[in-house]
């Protein structure tokens, strides 16, 4: 199974998964949710979240929380086996899986 990006059109497509809905993404959700694909299994701390988020801006923390918590809900509509986790006081990962692979 394989998960694609793509910048230009804000999609998020997955390989194999003929039951899934397309999802729609804000370019910050976009942004987040490629880093954290991109470093799957690491622990990312909120300030390059918010780097990567927001590039060229500044937002305060609890822009990333609603992002965060935006994207949680649309990839529980995926099937629940894509989840972000918390890392209490440093950031978000997200979970380590032999099932995704991100293609750039």
């Amino acid at each position: 199974m394989k998960i694609t990006l793509n910048h230009g059109s804000l999609r998020l497509s997955i390989e194999g998964c003929t039951t899934i809905k397309p999802i729609q993404l804000t370019l910050s959700e976009f942004l987040v949710l490629k880093e954290l694909l991109t470093h799957q299994g690491e622990h990312l701390t909120k300030h390059h979240l918010l780097k990567m988020g927001w590039p060229n801006s500044f937002v305060c923390d609890n822009a990333l929380n609603m992002v965060i918590m935006s994207l949680r809900k649309k990839l529980l509509r995926l099937g629940g086996w894509i989840e972000i986790n918390t890392i209490y006081k440093i950031g978000y990962s997200l979970n380590k899986t032999d099932k995704i692979c991100v293609l750039q």
